[in-house]
C-alpha cells in the first residue's frame, strides 16, 4: 500500500470523525475532503501513471524552489 493511499484513508477517518462530533466551517471540511479524495486517487493509480504524476510533481516542486531562490 502506497503512502498516498494510507494518507488518504487517514484524512477520510479524520473527516468522518470531525463531521460526526464537531461543527466546523464548510471550507475546512471541503479542503479536508479534497485532500482525502486526491490522495486516494493518486494512491490507487497504476505504476506507470503514478510515476508520471510523481515526475510532474517533482518538476513543479523544482520550478517553485528555483523561482523562490531566484527572487531572493
Amino acid at each position: 500500500m502506497r503512502i498516498e493511499l494510507r494518507t488518504g484513508i487517514v484524512f477520510l477517518a479524520c473527516y468522518l470523525i470531525l463531521q460526526r462530533f464537531m461543527v466546523l466551517p464548510d471550507i475546512f471540511m471541503g479542503i479536508l475532503m479534497g485532500l482525502c479524495i486526491s490522495s486516494i486517487i493518486v494512491g490507487i493509480l497504476p505504476v506507470k501513471a503514478y510515476e508520471t504524476v510523481n515526475n510532474n510533481m517533482n518538476k513543479l516542486k523544482d520550478r517553485l524552489i528555483n523561482r523562490i531562490k531566484r527572487d531572493k
